[in-house]
């Protein structure tokens, strides 16, 4: 089993977690997960920006998130960057696919915030046992998600 979650990158609120097959890439439907809550933002005339990984970039998604509030005006502006650090071998890359009108340096400053999202990732697995999936039961398991999920939700809300 594995678990897809979405998280509000200025609050930390847990929005959505979805327990899957494990044979699944992370992609597959992921179009079909985010899409209501791009529709409860729309609604409520919030403008969304997304930041996920590289797992997510398919046209699907793309065609999922145009369609929902996130029209491009203009092509697709494409920021990479390289980095090399102190001590290692090897080199991070860093891709983005925008359609922000700033400076490929503001880009990568506002996307890089997504390191913000791994640390919920593992306060979630750490401290609220998000990988506690014992059960063969897939009901079981997303049910205790669910629990996972207030707990988590609950705690950063006092925070």
């Amino acid at each position: 089993m594995d678990i897809i979650l979405c998280y509000d990158g200025l609050t930390g609120d847990l929005l959505k977690a979805e327990l899957r097959n494990g044979t699944l890439h992370c992609s597959n439907d992921i179009d079909k997960f985010i899409e209501p809550l791009f529709q409860e933002y729309l609604e409520r005339g919030i403008k969304t920006y997304l930041s996920s990984d590289s797992g997510f970039s398919f046209p699907n998604f793309y065609k999922t998130c145009e369609m929902n509030g996130g029209s491009w005006d203009y092509p697709r502006c494409v920021v990479f960057k390289i980095e090399k650090p102190y001590g290692q071998l090897t080199h991070m890359y860093t891709f983005i696919v925008t359609n922000m009108d700033m400076e490929p340096y503001q880009i990568i400053q506002f996307y890089c915030g997504r390191g913000k999202m791994e640390n919920f990732i593992k306060e979630d697995k750490g401290r609220f046992d998000f990988a506690a999936i014992s059960s063969h039961s897939k009901v079981v398991n997303a049910n205790r998600i669910r629990l996972h999920m207030l707990a988590y939700n609950l705690f950063n809300w006092f925070r």
